[in-house]
């Protein structure tokens, strides 16, 4: 499972990467991409505040290609999400956060980044 965190997804759009094309360049086998409701609930903050990309990733979520994961859980969404990938080993976390993805790499997990604004590389 690939899951995105908000930056990532508002990165993506904005420097128009194609998440499946480039997700399929990468991986070689099926993968399911993923938001934690944190993620959707920062979004609606930032597109209540004017962010257009938050706008428009909205709107793609409701196409219902990314499937969305309750957790209950108010707290950061960087900690919550580094949880997931140390219980899950299955998880890549798809981020651009220096911090967070050095915290997942301390635990022997990948990432999927955005690279030179072009491509996503994974880590």
């Amino acid at each position: 499972m690939i899951l995105l965190d908000t930056n990532f997804i508002l990165d993506l759009l904005k420097f128009k990467i194609h998440l499946e094309d480039e997700l399929n360049r990468l991986l070689e086998s099926n993968y399911e991409v993923a938001i934690i409701d944190n993620v959707e609930e920062e979004l609606k903050k930032l597109s209540d505040r004017g962010n257009r990309f938050a706008k428009l990733a909205l709107k793609l979520l409701e196409l219902g290609k990314i499937k969305k994961i309750k957790v209950n859980n108010k707290s950061d969404t960087d900690n919550i999400m580094l949880n997931m990938c140390k219980e899950n080993e299955d998880i890549i976390i798809a981020t651009n956060d220096v911090n967070l993805r050095k915290k997942i790499k301390e635990v022997s997990r990948k990432t999927i980044y955005i690279r030179s604004k072009k491509h996503l590389a994974i880590d």
